[in-house]
């Protein structure tokens, strides 16, 4: 739930588009320059963040970042058409944001779970399929009622009474030191006695970081777009942001099949079947712009791969190396992914400023997740413990 909560406004902004747009006279890359901030953000501190989960655990740094981060969405709505406090009100949700990245979340189940570490991880991962189903229905629903700049502060305090409860009571703190590394995993991943900056420059980790980033650079960006996407090519605003909802539904579903069939199969046969999904829905937006439900199947297909790709990249960054330092090596993906999942919604949108179509940003994104496929397919087998450290790369 805490995950949920920090990605409320993440996949309802594209709702906030056109009042902001009415507003202020701004065009959708201005408003969405905003993402940029917390990229850059996000890339220089993920690390930083990681780390201080692996040293201290993750309970305060995530509580204290979902009420950090609520305060800064609500900030939004006394914006009063100045842009330059609209870029100050996104590097202070940037700053926010990088303590309740994925690393946060998941470091703790990393750490507790060996059997049925892919479910767990899965399960945990739900929250972004939560908030995508949940945020564009709330958010359409109090801008209709109360105005967007009331919807800004009625968002993070209806997800705050439900959120923090729950992870105040219930949100167990785990420091890497909690729960021993069984020494057959220590040996299997190479850790012991080697320096951690050796896995974060290895072949293996970097080809991993580039498949993640084919795919952050697609599916968040499309799903977070998906209004306005389908929108524009002639699809009622009311079914579109149902259709959008589905994304939602579909992301809880792969979150938990994905992550039951982790603890199953090769994770990187899972990663590239995944890879061929957003391929094929941008192929069905394209081929059938004006269908309901072509639109519909082509959000599911985002939706499902969406709610995967943390997992199978969480779960390969906890089997290819130790989980000791698993905060710090999986916070550098996170946050380089991060900038691609941030910045994809402003390329996408420049795409539209400049000629009125999404129809070139869905070309260009088509080829980039079978590039993913191939990545995945060379990063080997998991390292054993014969093979130590030299299988990394």
């Amino acid at each position: 739930m805490g995950y949920a909560a920090s990605t409320m406004l993440t996949y309802s902004l594209s709702l906030f588009l056109e009042p902001l747009e009415q507003a202020f006279g701004w065009t959708r890359v201005e408003i969405m320059a905003g993402s940029s901030i917390v990229a850059v953000i996000c890339v220089l501190l993920s690390p930083v963040t990681g780390a201080a989960v692996d040293r201290f655990g993750p309970r305060w740094i995530g509580i204290g970042g979902l009420v950090a981060l609520g305060s800064m969405i609500a900030a939004f709505a006394f914006i009063n058409g100045n842009y330059l406090l609209w870029l100050i009100v996104w590097t202070g949700y940037a700053l926010a944001t990088v303590c309740v990245l994925p690393t946060v979340w998941t470091a703790g189940v990393v750490r507790r779970f060996r059997a049925g570490r892919g479910l767990a991880i899965g399960a945990t991962m739900c929250g972004p399929g939560i908030s995508t189903f949940i945020s564009p229905l709330a958010a359409h629903l109090l801008i209709d009622g109360l105005g967007w700049r009331y919807a800004f502060i009625a968002m993070p305090l209806l997800w705050g009474i439900v959120v923090l409860p729950i992870l105040f009571f219930f949100h167990k703190n785990m420091k890497r030191h909690d729960v021993p590394e069984p020494a057959d995993q220590a040996a299997r991943a190479g850790r012991k006695g080697l320096a951690v900056n050796r896995d974060v420059v290895s072949g293996r980790f970097i080809r991993l970081l580039a498949a993640g980033l084919c795919f952050a650079a697609v599916v968040p960006p499309m799903v977070i777009s998906a209004v306005p996407i389908l929108s524009s090519a002639g699809l009622p605003r009311g079914e579109v942001v149902t259709i959008a909802s589905l994304a939602g539904v579909a992301a809880i579903c792969g979150r938990i099949i994905i992550g039951y069939l982790l603890d199953h199969l090769d994770a990187r046969v899972l990663g590239m079947m995944l890879a061929l999904l957003p391929s094929i829905a941008c192929g069905i937006l394209l081929a059938f712009p004006a269908s309901v439900p072509m639109a519909a199947l082509a959000i599911i297909a985002l939706g499902f791969t969406l709610g995967a790709e943390y997992d199978v990249l969480a779960y390969m960054t906890s089997r290819f190396f130790a989980t000791e330092h698993f905060g710090l090596l999986f916070g550098t993906l996170a946050g380089v992914i991060g900038l691609a999942t941030s910045l994809g919604p402003v390329w996408f949108n420049a795409i539209f400023d400049h000629g009125g179509s999404y129809v070139p940003a869905l070309w260009i994104a088509l080829p980039l997740c079978p590039v993913a496929a191939l990545l995945f397919a060379s990063l080997g087998r998991y390292p054993t413990a014969l093979e130590g450290h030299l299988q990394r790369s």
